[in-house]
């Protein structure tokens, strides 16, 4: 069987896109004035961290549920096992150092909402729940509108709503990161059908 070989590009924009997060993690702010580095590398680095995904993920011809269960395997078990190896000892240690019930209650609850509530060490795991339910809205669309003008008036709407929902509802944030799938699957949906054109060699249109 010959071996698909790897693109390499992939593997040195993740890791472009790696050290970016760090970064964004490392200077201090003030944000959202672009008079900061930083705000030049959020307009873009998680964007193209689900363009990658998108233009990785492969269009199987499988029961939906199939397809579903695999991507809780890949996605859900990893991130409920490192949620609770790091919370965990840290939601029992704030309790022994300040037997503070509610302040207990509120990191157990904290830990459940996952997404934007999580902080802290877990605070990175918002992204394993957020393209999760990224991808399973793109295999939702996909199963039932077969058509790509469907599938995009689809994603479209998904964005749409996303903006909705952050203007009516501001300093509200949905659980598990569920309101940011709904604009994450815009760029996913980017790199999944950049990967068909390039594949079909329609490089006008993408130009």
């Amino acid at each position: 069987m010959e071996e698909l070989e790897r693109e390499k590009w992939i593997d040195v924009s993740k890791g472009i896109l790696i050290i970016l997060v760090v970064i964004g993690h490392s200077i201090p702010g003030p944000y959202s004035d672009l008079n900061n580095i930083i705000d030049y590398i959020y307009l873009f680095h998680m964007p193209a961290f689900f363009i990658i995904s998108g233009y990785l993920y492969k269009d199987k011809d499988e029961p939906i549920g199939k397809l579903i269960l695999r991507k809780i395997k890949r996605l859900l078990i990893p991130y409920i096992s490192y949620l609770l190896i790091i919370n965990v000892p840290i939601i029992i240690t704030s309790y022994i150092k300040t037997k503070d019930v509610n302040n207990l209650i509120n990191n157990i609850k904290h830990m459940f909402l996952g997404g934007q509530y999580l902080n802290q060490y877990s605070g990175v795991l918002w992204f394993l729940t957020c393209l999760f339910f990224t991808e399973i809205f793109f295999i939702i669309s996909s199963k039932f509108y077969k058509k790509t003008c469907i599938r995009i008036i689809c994603i479209i709407l998904f964005y749409t709503l996303a903006h909705i929902e952050a203007w009516f509802f501001r300093g509200e944030r949905l659980p598990l990161a569920l309101d940011i799938s709904l604009i994450t699957i815009m760029y996913f949906s980017i790199g999944f059908y950049l990967r068909k054109m390039l594949v079909q060699r329609k490089m006008f249109f993408i130009a």
